[in-house]
């Protein structure tokens, strides 16, 4: 994604344009007037006026020639402009200076203004650079008008991998696929063989092409599930919902908790088994089943079991793929009721509802702690909204829940955290809690204005009065926004162990395959959120306290709990 030149990056400008030895312009510019320019920049480029934004990028980097997000924003503005030429040069600088975050996004548009300007070995040259880089998106290739002129060129063909699947047998087309899949883990992950060896990847690649024609479609997508876990981190896997083929899902949401799998929630037409415990399915225990889907689990650590096998048990293909039931369209479970009592009962399948989410479950659903009494527990009143705070003013506390790392767009991440730390300054607030459970990730590039916030001298920054409460749903985004609060900031963690490491490969990059449509993820960036010799497996709470059924239940939230009883009353 293209990236224009913004007012975060003056302070960049002034470090390296105007306080270091370099070369700089005959008349040095003051850093309000670069400060104003940079501002033009963003106004015009979000305007997409490339007319006007380019000679206000030729003068930014006229005064400033060390940054590359400056070269890339000026070679896209060109390229807009259709001056290719310019673009070029402006991109290759890019490149040379580190081109910000998007080398092989670079060289793609290099290829593309090259193959604008009809020269075909530089826009082949440049187009294998960027594969070789890790562009995310081959498929992209075929369909763009800038390489026209390449389409009957072997070199394109085979970088391009324009295919018909349509005439395929059902064997060629998922051999392709495995084939294809192969190629592209090998191209696109950040270290593929730091936890499986190349050769023991291939040869069980090799062994299930050999065997699909054999299998059943369940059986294939199984075994691709368990060849992409092999790879070992959380991100890169065939994960259920981006089956095409699994468009169906048995209408109940399951979790597991200390006490065991219970049914959490369900449809209104399944609610007789909300709140019920799982003890088998067919004729095997639940704890066996979860031993069999932890193989196909794509994951950091072992919470990334209890993060994901409740979601997959959704899914009676699994089950079928794995020869543990003979159905793939129903669910045949031995529950036990609160009262005690066993019963043997099918839960069919059905269209799976797009409001349904894996970690809130359904706004309309019947759940198994709606008819205890009293209000619900903040922790459950609201996992849909990004974020939101309340204020607890017998404790002197605001509640802060964060369930994703992305910008709302009526009050977008930085504006929020104004108002939240507005609040916090004219109200008598001693505590914080920072409540992120439930957040599955999002943009990590959104957390500056939290960790600017908590790094200021306030009560509730100091020690005992900031606390963050964690699970096995604290993910992606959101594992970097734990791990930078436990190194950066007093604050005192409570929960559950993350489901992943402080530092850790991963990042969604979806991928289709090519015959089956199915698709996958494959993860092609590291985040290195804590210090390089932190090994650890999780960031573990100061205080652990997983979650229990009987809490869940009965509305009552044991880890605020334990956060507030700490609290002095007003």
């Amino acid at each position: 994604m293209t990236r224009p030149a913004n007012l975060r990056v003056a302070s960049v400008v002034l470090a390296a344009g105007l306080c270091t030895g370099m070369p700089a312009p005959a008349q040095q510019p003051q850093p309000d007037a670069v400060l104003e320019l940079l501002r033009q920049i963003q106004d015009r480029y979000r305007a997409q006026d490339w007319a006007a934004a380019v000679p206000l990028l030729e003068r930014i980097v006229e005064i400033n020639p060390h940054v590359a997000d400056f070269w890339h924003s000026l070679g896209m503005a060109r390229s807009r402009m259709r001056e290719h030429r310019g673009a070029i040069a402006a991109l290759e600088k890019a490149l040379e200076l580190g081109a910000g975050s998007a080398s092989n996004n670079v060289a793609y548009e290099i290829a593309r203004n090259y193959g604008f300007l009809g020269e075909k070995g530089p826009a082949l040259e440049w187009l294998q650079r960027a594969l070789e880089s890790g562009f995310r998106r081959r498929e992209n290739i075929r369909g763009d008008a800038a390489f026209t002129l390449l389409h009957g060129d072997a070199t394109y063909q085979a970088l391009a991998m324009p295919v018909d699947t349509a005439s395929m047998s059902r064997a060629e087309g998922w051999a392709y696929d495995i084939s294809f899949l192969e190629l592209e883990v090998g191209r696109l992950h950040y270290d593929p063989f730091r936890k499986v060896s190349k050769a023991v990847f291939e040869s069980e690649a090799r062994r299930l092409r050999e065997e699909a024609a054999g299998l059943t479609d369940n059986q294939i997508i199984v075994r691709l599930m368990a060849l992409l876990s092999m790879i070992g981190d959380g991100h890169t896997g065939c994960f259920p919902d981006l089956v095409p083929a699994w468009s169906q899902t048995v209408p109940v949401q399951f979790e597991i908790f200390r006490e065991g799998l219970f049914i959490v929630a369900a449809e209104p037409g399944s609610a007789d088994f909300v709140g019920v415990q799982v003890l088998r399915f067919g004729a095997h225990p639940w704890e066996q089943v979860i031993e069999k889907l932890s193989p196909l689990i794509s994951k950091d650590n072992s919470q990334g079991v209890l993060r994901s096998a409740p979601s997959f048990l959704r899914y009676p293909q699994i089950l079928n793929g794995l020869g543990l039931q003979a159905e793939s369209d129903r669910l045949q479970m031995t529950i036990r009721a609160a009262d005690g009592e066993e019963q043997s009962v099918t839960v069919a399948a059905a269209p799976t509802d797009p409001e349904f989410n894996r970690i809130s479950g359904h706004p309309r659903w019947v759940t198994a702690y709606q008819d205890a009494p009293g209000p619900v527990p903040l922790y459950l009143k609201d996992r849909r909204t990004f974020y939101w705070f309340e204020h607890l003013a017998q404790k002197k506390t605001v509640y802060f829940q964060f369930n994703s790392v992305s910008n709302d767009p009526e009050e977008p991440i930085d504006r929020f955290i104004d108002r939240l730390f507005e609040f916090i300054d004219q109200n008598e607030v001693q505590t914080l809690v920072i409540d992120m459970r439930w957040n599955n990730g999002g943009n990590t590039l959104l957390l500056p204005p939290l960790l600017r916030a908590l790094a200021s001298d306030r009560a509730v920054t100091r020690l005992g009065h900031l606390f963050v409460i964690v699970g096995r749903y604290t993910y992606s985004a959101a594992m970097n926004a734990a791990t930078f609060l436990e190194g950066q900031t007093e604050a005192i963690l409570v929960g559950e162990p993350t489901p992943s490491s402080p530092n850790y490969v991963g990042e969604s990059n979806i991928i289709g395959l090519p015959y089956s449509q199915t698709r996958v993820s494959i993860s092609d960036l590291f985040w290195q959120s804590s210090w390089p010799f932190d090994q650890r497996t999780w960031v573990a709470p100061l205080l652990p306290i997983p979650p229990s059924f009987e809490a869940y239940k009965a509305k009552r939230d044991p880890a605020l709990e334990a956060i507030l009883d700490s609290r002095p009353a007003d």
